[in-house]
């Protein structure tokens, strides 16, 4: 066996190259923002990785993330935050560092695979290792498949399970490589129990690592050289445990399939597994249209193209394993490949159908059979030339998945560019749009936000999401030229017509068109505005205080109506108990309208005390001015 120090410098090149590729094509994402969808429950919002405090950590490794139990992840987190707070930019590093370290442990499995006894290897032979190795490890680092785990934070789960994948191959290499070697018992049972470790790291990382002990055993089938059933079960033995408790906790802690899922060995599902697996394929052959979610996948039988096609790429997946049937190297590479891939080809019931991040794993493994291929190829080539053909047609293709991956990773820049991708890449799917107009909305890109969710009222008429949403928008926009607020109202009636549910919804937005008319001088239409709202919902309590302080303070004296401001505010304080500082205020300010001095001021003081316990100093004041006045006149009210 030959010392990975025998090959000198071509590795500590490689391993530089490597470094330097990985850093070029994913050095933007640490000026990138946060985006949030689970990054919200798993960082922005989670108190238990503010600090490393004994209630946190008992936190991170007794309780489920969102809807998973992944506390290394976490433990990551807190590492992060107690680094660099709540700055993207250390959780993206970390990220970065993540994915750097498995590529170099894929370039350093290359090289032990490679390896041979001292004695058969010319002195050049390091740069036969050290170039496809390189060229192949070059591959997984700058995949656009990768770019998802790498610079969305919450993709940082595959990272590490991917982590601790390796290190449990290595480990247990090393393992094996002791016990052929005749060293001590104590040393391989170190290294056995480090790749113990290793796998519990990367099944508490990610549910995922659950099949490391199929890789090991796949590992030891193809490169033990005495091999025996009893040999492989025992080394992998603790591997099991660890990944049958994986596989235990992850289905006691999920939730049941919805209605209507697919059942794990139907005929359904098996329509699913083909398109999945095809789609799987492509996006490693052909990453192109790459985004963090995709359409469901909805097979309509055997006889759909898509399932057809998936059908075809199984048989041409055991087409190239037979090809490379002897070259048992080359086919663990593939084995690995195809079980790391199981689980993201619906093999395993998941609501996700489809993800790049998914990808991960299975791409590390698929870049072995690659190095061990074109080492193959290199050793049964005689011609220079060939080889240095190959080498640069490599090179050139390197090229090219290094410019996709760099616009790749220019789409994570933030939530707006992100869902914009999986606008371009499913055009048609409405939440996608939603969501892009959301970001649109929250940077104050109003109009493109407005276009967005007008395009899916095209799409589906009477999408309610979309019809409310676009609703609040048009109502509520900071940029007075975007406002419509006639359409705002008759896009929530619309929604209201046809879902009940939403009379509160549609009382809000008629408040608010009112409120807006009242400020505008529009009074007799903003009363009428209010009352309409309150007629949808008679618990509106908004809609009562606004028309409450409209009556009693309008500048038009025959719109008042003192006595009824008073009933409106009083209802108004009786649905918040006990009512706040502002419900107070109109109330007391009503009673002085209708002459009722003793309650104006007797709800004054209230409305100060309960003004100075939340600490709105200013309607103090406010309130302490309007006391002298009603004090001092016997008209009551004077408007300040």
């Amino acid at each position: 066996m030959r010392s990975i120090r025998a090959t000198g410098i071509p590795t500590l090149l490689g391993m530089i190259g490597l470094a330097c590729l990985v850093v070029v094509i994913f050095y933007p994402i640490l000026g990138f923002e946060f985006v949030r969808l689970d990054v919200g429950g798993h960082v922005l919002e989670n108190p238990h990785i503010r600090g490393l405090n004994w209630e946190n950590l008992k936190q991170i490794f007794t309780s489920w993330c969102t809807t998973s139990y992944y506390p290394i992840r976490s433990l990551t987190y807190a590492l992060d935050y107690q680094l660099w707070g709540l700055n993207p930019f250390g959780f993206e590093l970390t990220n970065l560092l993540l994915h750097l370290t498995n590529v170099l442990l894929v370039f350093w499995l290359m090289l032990r695979l490679f390896s041979r006894p001292a004695g058969e290897v010319a002195s050049s032979a390091a740069w036969g290792d050290a170039l496809p190795a390189a060229l192949s490890a070059a591959v997984f680092a700058i995949h656009p498949v990768v770019v998802e785990p790498v610079t969305w934070v919450s993709g940082r789960e595959e990272l590490l399970m991917t982590l601790g994948a390796l290190a449990c191959v290595h480990f247990h290499l090393t393992a094996r490589r002791l016990a052929d070697n005749g060293s001590k018992t104590r040393w391989v049972l170190i290294y056995h129990t480090l790749a113990a470790l290793s796998c519990a790291f990367a099944c508490l990382s990610n549910a995922v690592g659950a099949i490391i002990p199929l890789l090991i055993v796949t590992l030891d089938v193809f490169t033990l050289t005495k091999r025996t059933l009893w040999r492989i079960l025992s080394g992998t033995a603790a591997l099991w445990v660890i990944g049958i408790s994986t596989f235990a906790i992850k289905k006691i802690g999920e939730y049941r399939d919805p209605p209507g899922e697919l059942g794990a060995f139907s005929l359904e599902r098996l329509s699913l597994v083909l398109n999945a697996y095809r789609l799987n394929i492509k996006s490693l052959v052909w990453p192109t249209d790459l985004a963090v979610f995709y359409d469901p996948l909805a097979p309509k039988g055997f006889g759909d193209t898509d399932v057809v096609l998936g059908g075809l790429a199984v048989v041409l997946s055991c087409a190239v394993l037979w090809a490379f049937r002897r070259q048992k190297a080359v086919l663990l590479g593939l084995f690995w490949f195809g079980l790391a891939l199981g689980p993201s080809s619906q093999f395993l019931v998941h609501h996700i159908h489809r993800a790049d991040r998914f990808l991960y794993l299975p791409l590390s493994g698929l870049a072995v059979a690659i190095a061990m291929g074109l080492r193959a190829l290199g050793s049964t080539l005689r011609s220079r030339e060939i080889v240095s053909a190959i080498m640069v047609a490599g090179a050139l293709g390197l090229i090219l998945l290094g410019r996709l991956s760099a616009a790749q990773v220019s789409t994570w820049k933030d939530a707006a560019s992100m869902w914009e991708n999986c606008v371009r890449v499913n055009p048609d799917n409405a939440r996608f749009r939603i969501s892009l107009a959301d970001s649109l909305a929250s940077g104050g890109q109003f109009r493109r936000a407005v276009e967005q969710y007008e395009h899916v009222l095209k799409l589906v008429p009477d999408h309610q999401r979309a019809l409310i949403k676009l609703a609040w928008l048009l109502v509520s926009c900071a940029d007075e030229s975007v406002r419509d607020q006639d359409r705002a109202v008759w896009l929530v009636e619309r929604a209201f017509e046809r879902n009940p549910i939403f009379f509160r919804v549609l009382a809000e937005i008629r408040t608010q068109v009112a409120q807006t008319l009242a400020e505008s001088g529009e009074f007799t239409r903003a009363i009428e505005g209010y009352r309409s709202a309150i007629e949808v919902d008679p618990g509106s309590q908004r809609a009562m205080i606004e028309l409450a302080l409209l009556l009693a303070t309008c500048h038009e004296e025959e719109l008042r109506n003192a006595r009824e401001a008073v009933e409106l505010a009083q209802q108004a304080c009786l649905l918040n108990v006990p009512p706040g500082p502002r419900e107070l205020s109109v109330l007391a300010t009503a009673y002085a309208e209708a002459g009722e001095l003793d309650q104006a001021v007797s709800a004054g003081e209230k409305a100060i005390a309960s003004a100075q316990a939340s600490g709105d100093e200013t309607l103090v004041v406010e309130l302490r001015s309007r006391l002298k006045s009603w004090t001092a006149s016997d008209r009551g009210y004077q408007e300040p």
